[in-house]
């Protein structure tokens, strides 16, 4: 019971309130305040959870033979995949320190050193635009081993996610993980990262409209995405089909099979003329939204479409289970969107896609980076 109160100091009132709910708290206000805005209990909570994630990872990398060793910030400026952050150098005027976009070249000099397996929380930086997956400065579980093959890789970094989500949320993850081909990931699931919580696939059916009369589809590469017990509004359809389009960054198709087992909406008086190779392609029943994707940007719109509407159709994600998977077999080289050119892929360890042959012609320094 209170037997005395004294008011040492008044407050000003706080800009927000300090609760869990922060709807209409505008991110300029809480980061100007950020002092009130930790006190929150999400707040809070989540820096727990990198602490707790942070410690978890360093035991179980201990236990497996790795040092934990830090690497310089101030370093000499190495040509990555982004700009450098520049500083400048009190004793050596005109000249400047980069701070590192990652430890490579160290962790790499670790390893000639025969320090075989290293490990760091490493803090990044990269003069880059921002984006919604990263900013200017990040940190990273850093690693490095020597005298490892793929497997040995896959099957540590198993250990490390499977321990993680148990101590960490007490979720049991089953491993080993699926292993799924790039060629087929794409194929199957338009994109390189499929959320395999998500129960829809896509299909090739270009050759259902190699003549077609309606243009868009006519000797295009059309890819179809099923959608069965779906019950959106046809303005809940456009919609989410201009979500994906924006994103994509070409147009997207649909229509809709009625619960009388009839084509309907959007282009379905385009692809009437194939109802029935449709229906046993698809496996079409009633109520099934199909959308569709064609051109060029096909295999990109596809992988959209199907994160988006199989976030929003009820059934066909499953959010409360974790689904892992490695994709591998990557294609070393790609003709770029943008340049129609051969690129170098995101992923330089593997074939390119037609071997030796698809260098033909190109870069001999690009021909050397493949032998090496």
């Amino acid at each position: 019971y209170v037997t005395e109160l004294r008011v040492l100091a008044e407050s000003n009132t706080p800009p927000f309130a300090i609760s869990d709910d922060s709807r209409g708290v505008k991110e300029d206000l809480r980061l100007k305040y950020r002092y009130l805005d930790l006190r929150r209990p999400e707040m809070q909570n989540a820096i727990a959870m990198r602490h707790r994630i942070v410690k978890i990872a360093r035991d179980y990398y201990d236990t497996n033979g790795f040092y934990e060793i830090e690497t310089p910030i101030l370093i000499k400026s190495t040509p990555e995949g982004a700009r450098d952050y520049l500083v400048p150098s009190r004793v050596q005027q005109g000249r400047f320190y980069a701070l590192p976009q990652s430890p490579q070249l160290y962790k790499q000099i670790l390893m000639c050193s025969g320090f075989d397996r290293y490990m760091q929380i490493a803090r990044c930086f990269r003069d880059e635009d921002l984006r919604a997956d990263r900013q200017p400065e990040f940190t990273q579980l850093d690693i490095e081993m020597s005298f490892m093959d793929q497997d040995d890789i896959l099957t540590l970094m198993e250990g490390m996610i499977k321990e993680l989500f148990k101590k960490a949320i007490g979720a049991d993850v089953p491993t080993p993980f699926e292993r799924m081909e790039w060629d087929t990931a794409m194929d199957k699931y338009g994109s390189d990262k499929p959320d395999l919580r998500i129960d829809l696939t896509c299909k090739n059916i270009s050759d259902l409209f190699e003549s077609s009369e309606f243009e868009p589809f006519k000797g295009q590469t059309v890819k179809a995405v099923p959608i069965s017990n779906c019950h959106l509004t046809r303005k809940q359809i456009e919609k989410l089909l201009t979500d994906c389009e924006v994103q994509a960054g070409t147009k997207g198709y649909w229509f809709k099979m009625d619960e009388n087992g009839e084509l309907a909406g959007g282009v379905a008086k385009f692809v009437q003329g194939c109802k029935d190779e449709l229906t046993e392609r698809l496996g079409l029943t009633p109520n099934t939204l199909v959308v569709i994707a064609a051109g060029a940007s096909a295999t990109k719109l596809t992988g959209v479409l199907i994160k988006t509407f199989g976030a929003n159709v009820e059934g066909h994600m499953d959010k409360e289970r974790y689904e892992f998977c490695w994709i591998v077999d990557f294609p070393m080289y790609e003709i770029g969107e943008e340049s129609g050119e051969l690129e170098f892929c995101h992923n330089p360890f593997s074939m390119p896609q037609g071997g030796l042959d698809a260098l033909e012609n190109q870069n001999p320094l690009d021909i050397l980076a493949y032998q090496y």
